[in-house]
């Protein structure tokens, strides 16, 4: 990692902190921190971007995602299911697509939902296991976006 990619990731590890304490709390990802998580990434984009035609598709990322993850919802609904993703995860998902790009975006999604089937599954013995039941998704997604970012394994 250079000097703006550490910078960058103390950045995001700061904004990623309130964001899972009040998705925590209130259930809720407030759209001044998805804002500020978007703002920092494509800011990160600009100084990182070897191009214009580079940033141009990083830009082009949370389009996408949105398209994609509310047809996803949508989907769910249409077959009746509980506990989908919230419209605050899928701004978090768009903000995310700026940082990572969209296929990093991708594995954070996957990596968040196998999280969260982990624990899920880790607190049975303390509670019944109930696959339906809705759990804050953003810390999940938070620590998702940390660990693709740090690793690199983006865009």
């Amino acid at each position: 990692m250079d000097m703006i990619e550490i910078v960058a990731a103390a950045m995001l590890l700061l904004l990623l902190v309130p964001i899972t304490v009040v998705d925590l709390r209130v259930r809720r990802i407030p759209n001044s921190l998805n804002v500020m998580l978007a703002t920092t990434g494509i800011g990160f984009r600009m100084l990182t971007a070897p191009n214009w035609q580079s940033l141009a598709w990083a830009l082009a990322a949370p389009i996408a995602i949105i398209a994609l993850f509310l047809a996803l919802i949508g989907v769910m609904k249409l077959l009746r299911r509980r506990g989908t993703l919230g419209l605050g995860d899928v701004k978090f998902l768009a903000a995310a697509s700026l940082w990572v790009g969209f296929v990093g975006t991708t594995l954070v999604f996957v990596c968040a939902s196998l999280l969260a089937l982990l624990f899920t599954l880790a607190r049975t013995p303390w509670r019944k296991l109930d696959l339906k039941a809705a759990i804050p998704f953003g810390p999940f997604l938070a620590v998702s976006l940390a660990l693709i970012f740090v690793t690199g394994a983006s865009f």
